[in-house]
């Protein structure tokens, strides 16, 4: 039996979900809701896995347990004011999480927007077969989340803040309606270099050793992913904390370390899931390749000085591939 206060987090399955466009949902506490806000909206399954890893597993069991108490970590948590990118086979969802509360002044769990994009669902099929088709509904989906942020912040009342929502969910599905065709010929390189650059010029000067570390790290932990077969769940991902990029957009910074990171060696898999978690107020992007576990929810309140409780994957010496791997993403990111 479902605890009282569950059922308003736990997702309704009364509801087919609009599995052939992006969607927009919200969640968490706002103050015009006594309590969790009430469920509405297309949910597609992408959506109710965040919702079920990030908010009821994560967020709460991370509240149950204490994690995030100030005692605990020795310092004050951080405050919610995030935003992830998980780009999985389907789908990609985007969401941005801020510090909230209820009607009755409970401000424990944060509000989520979240942003729900299907791979390849764009009507021109020839764009479609474009990568940057992909990237530029994400870069659209946080804009509209974004957007979206600003407006529940300023409205005090339950049918508009639902309204809210539908519209913002509405105006992306228009956007994903019109074939970014024209926008192609723009695009003269391809979104690895495009990352390669971004992390080039968003890293501080004199970076190239703080680069080489985050790159063994994520070789080795990228080669152990590889060979996931038998291993115990608690290796089938790994995490990373690497600085956030100066001057990128939002979201930005995440997708660039996982792009670049993730292709670091070509036997793993560049279509398993990759979750970045931005954190503007300290400074950091969370990387978890692989699926994503109830734990690694507890990175969002991990101060930039407090060493994240999320495994990482064990490590041995760096092997030659590692080693070609790092030393040619090194020379491709050298200022020129």
């Amino acid at each position: 039996m479902i605890p009282e206060w569950l059922r308003h987090i736990v997702p309704r399955t009364d509801r087919q979900p609009n599995a052939s466009g992006p969607c927009i949902v919200a969640f968490g506490k706002h103050p015009a809701w006594d309590d969790h806000l009430a469920e509405e909206g297309h949910w597609t399954p992408g959506l109710r896995d965040l919702k079920d890893w990030l908010y009821v597993r994560g967020i709460a069991g991370c509240i149950d347990r204490g994690l995030w108490d100030p005692h605990t970590l020795g310092v004050s948590p951080t405050p919610f004011n995030h935003i992830l990118v998980w780009q999985r086979t389907a789908d990609s969802i985007a969401a941005i999480v801020w510090a909230s509360a209820d009607a009755k002044g409970r401000n424990r769990y944060p509000m989520v927007v979240a942003a729900s994009v299907p791979r390849y669902a764009v009507q021109d099929r020839e764009a479609a077969q474009c990568p940057h088709a992909h990237e530029d509904m994400l870069d659209a989906a946080l804009r509209h989340l974004a957007g979206l942020r600003e407006s529940c912040l300023g409205l005090g009342e339950p049918p508009a803040v639902m309204l809210a929502v539908r519209n913002a969910s509405l105006e992306l599905a228009s956007r994903l309606a019109q074939s970014p065709r024209k926008a192609l010929p723009v695009v003269q390189r391809s979104i690895e270099s495009i990352r390669l650059s971004q992390i080039a010029q968003g890293l501080p000067p004199h970076s190239h050793d703080t680069l080489r570390a985050i790159a063994i790290h994520a070789a080795r932990g990228l080669s152990r992913l590889s060979q996931v077969e038998g291993l115990p769940e608690s290796h089938s991902a790994f995490h990373l904390r690497v600085p956030l990029l100066s001057h990128a957009a939002l979201g930005e910074s995440g997708r660039a370390w996982v792009s670049v990171l993730g292709g670091l060696l070509a036997d793993v898999d560049p279509q398993g899931d990759r979750l970045s978690i931005e954190a503007p107020d300290e400074g950091v992007v969370d990387l978890v390749f692989g699926s994503p576990r109830p734990e690694h929810a507890a990175l969002l309140g991990m101060p930039r000085l407090v060493e994240p409780t999320a495994d990482t994957i064990p490590v041995g010496e760096v092997d030659e591939q590692t080693q070609l791997a790092v030393r040619g993403l090194l020379q491709q990111t050298r200022p020129a």
